[in-house]
């Protein structure tokens, strides 16, 4: 029967994204007689371990450093959520250290994952939404290596501490993630934005301003991952045309895959394919007669790995036609996302700021709901 899709990912600061596809459905349903079908998304950010228990997955709860967190389990596949350890926002409170924040509580999370009485064959790791700026290298750290300057003391943690990064040492590592190892634990990094670790629309130039980083901590965390990606290039032998600062992807949640790409035969997944498989997007479109998505910014990053911009691959795939909802709408973000796309709204044509737009989300995305009903 035909029916709309309602797949909204989240209006950070405002809505999840089960609340802004039951305000929009809410709206649709206001204005037209036509079943909506509301799916909970995500991408590898925050709300990617809520979207697949919403999916059917199975919850449990693990404990890093005296603070629980729920991890998604499938067999024996186990999927993280960093943004739950070292989220730019965490408690809805904004957690800014740019040049100190570290990865390694998601490798303490591994390590404990793999300590624990059912070992995961893979581990999952969703690395969007993070505050760190580090290459991944406090994850390696997490997982028992060393990070060493030019006098074998231990580099600070964080970005800053890059920048006096000599060597690494992975004789320390947690036996379970040597790929040398027979039986050892694989790591998948499920990311958010297939961005690369290096260059302008890297982990530091991209996106460390997001995380509060002033211009001059920007270029102190591009020098440092350079020098990382430099290190890591060196263990793993290859070079400027392969190098892993050039890897897309490995630019996700600040860098995080870059060191278990080069050293720990990691792989990269996209985050919003693992979830929209999961909640069975693809079969629902069979039928659907419009597929309504979006999220708080539909920007240059959208068609680069976010869930609103898979929607459409696969609604394109589909025949379906796709309305766009952001709080924030970049056009040109739009028109990259291809004929697919037949309208747009932006939440803040209907606000008169920010702060309203943020907290009358829900009544706005209703109010366009019930437009599009009304048009479709």
């Amino acid at each position: 029967m035909a029916h709309f899709v309602v797949a909204m990912d989240k209006f950070k600061g405002s809505l999840g994204s089960r609340e802004a596809g039951e305000a929009v459905a809410a709206g649709l349903s206001a204005s037209s007689d036509t079943p909506v079908q509301v799916i909970e998304i995500a991408d590898g950010g925050d709300g990617l371990v809520g979207a697949l228990a919403t999916a059917g997955l199975s919850i449990e709860q693990l404990e890093v450093d005296g603070t629980p967190i729920d991890v998604a389990t499938f067999g024996a596949e186990v999927v993280i959520e960093s943004a739950q350890l070292v989220g730019l926002v965490r408690g809805g409170v904004r957690v800014i250290d740019p040049l100190g924040a570290s990865s390694e509580p998601v490798g303490r999370a591994i390590r404990a994952l793999l300590a624990g009485p059912r070992p995961p064959q893979r581990v999952i790791v969703g690395v969007g939404g993070t505050n760190c700026t580090d290459g991944g290298l406090g994850l390696l750290r997490g997982l028992g290596a060393r990070a060493l300057d030019e006098h074998g003391e231990p580099v600070p943690p964080g970005g800053a501490g890059l920048s006096r990064l000599a060597r690494i040492d992975t004789t320390t590592l947690d036996d379970a993630v040597r790929p040398e190892l027979p039986g050892h634990t694989e790591l998948i990094f499920a990311t958010d934005v297939t961005v690369p670790l290096l260059g302008p629309s890297g982990a530091a130039r991209m996106f460390s301003p997001q995380k509060g980083a002033a211009p001059e901590e920007v270029e102190v965390l591009e020098a440092g991952l350079e020098r990382l990606a430099a290190v890591l290039d060196r263990m793993a032998g290859t070079g400027p045309a392969d190098s892993v600062g050039l890897i897309a992807g490995s630019g996700a949640g600040g860098g995080m895959p870059a060191c278990a790409l080069a050293l720990l035969d990691a792989r990269i997944t996209a985050g919003a394919d693992l979830v929209l498989t999961a909640a069975g997007v693809p079969s629902s479109l069979g039928d659907a007669r419009l597929v309504i998505t979006g999220e708080g910014a539909i920007d240059r990053q959208t068609s680069h790995g976010k869930a609103p911009g898979r929607v459409v691959r696969l609604a394109e795939a589909a025949g379906v036609p796709v309305v766009l909802i952001g709080g924030r709408v970049d056009r040109a973000a739009v028109a990259d996302l291809g004929p697919a796309v037949a309208a747009w709204y932006s939440l803040a044509d209907l606000s008169q700021d920010l702060g309203d737009s943020m907290l009358h989300a829900a009544e706005h995305l209703e109010a366009v709901g019930r437009i599009i009903g009304r048009a479709f």
